[in-house]
């Protein structure tokens, strides 16, 4: 259950963040397409929350049979990752790699870029793959 702290931070639980994220990327979907964008700091809080619920996802399928092994060690190598990068939006990953939005997603399906799908069914994209990615089409054209 959700609670108030200090007047002006709440604490969420686990459930409660699952639910959140998918509201907040419905909402902020139709945002989009409504007023043709989403404020930037709102882009930001929404990542935090589908980030907050797929670590929740993690941990919870960690500790159930649920899934294929394959499937499971897959998803706790994603919390190693989850802690300590930066995640983009398949948009701003698009816009760094100079590719559709499209290809992106393509990427992410295939496993080619190092990516999560997270509340909502969207793809958050490790910002550390982009680089490497970026790095490898550099070195490809020296």
């Amino acid at each position: 259950m959700a609670e108030l702290i200090r007047g002006t931070s709440v604490l969420l639980t686990g459930s409660d963040v699952m639910y959140v994220a998918d509201v907040l990327a419905a909402a902020l979907k139709a945002r989009a397409q409504r007023d043709g964008g989403v404020p930037p700091r709102l882009q930001e809080i929404t990542k935090i929350v589908q980030a907050a619920a797929l670590q929740y996802r993690i941990e919870l399928l960690a500790g159930s049979d649920a899934g294929t092994e394959r499937f499971r060690n897959e998803a706790l190598e994603a919390t190693c990752v989850t802690s300590a990068s930066r995640w983009l939006s398949v948009e701003e990953t698009a816009e760094r790699l100079g590719v559709s939005t499209g290809f992106t997603r393509r990427l992410c399906r295939e496993g080619t870029l190092r990516s999560v799908k997270a509340a909502g069914n969207a793809w958050l994209v490790d910002e550390v793959a982009v680089l490497e990615r970026l790095g490898e089409r550099t070195n490809e054209a020296a």
